[in-house]
């Protein structure tokens, strides 16, 4: 809409202004969403949250939560990153404590890949 705008094709006078400029562009941008508004696609259009009831209290639900997909969710995925982090942090402390014993070490080892 800017290029357009520089470009010659809007209501912009040899000499405009700043002001002037964002006014058209308003102006612009107020036409392109009431010709949107007015396309009958937007009519049959429903947001992924006003497809499903409301819950008990009154909020809306997403489509999405009950879908299934082939990615993992990014959210439960993290947590699982994270709690593997803390796991393997803690048992390079205990390492660390082990000062030598390879035996305790090799039990630690098989413990942590047996959980």
């Amino acid at each position: 809409m800017v290029a357009g705008a520089l470009s010659g094709k809007a209501r912009l006078a040899i000499g405009w202004t700043r002001e002037r400029l964002v006014k058209e562009l308003e102006r612009r941008v107020t036409n392109e969403i009431r010709r949107l508004y007015a396309l009958k696609e937007a009519a049959s259009m429903r947001n992924e949250r006003a497809v499903l009831p409301l819950t008990g209290e009154g909020k809306r639900r997403s489509v999405f939560k009950g879908m299934a997909g082939t990615l993992a969710d990014a959210c439960e995925t993290a947590i699982q990153n994270e709690e593997g982090d803390l796991v393997e942090g803690m048992l390079e402390r205990v390492r660390g404590c082990l000062d030598g014993d390879e035996v305790a070490k090799g039990l630690l080892d098989c413990l942590a890949k047996v959980s």
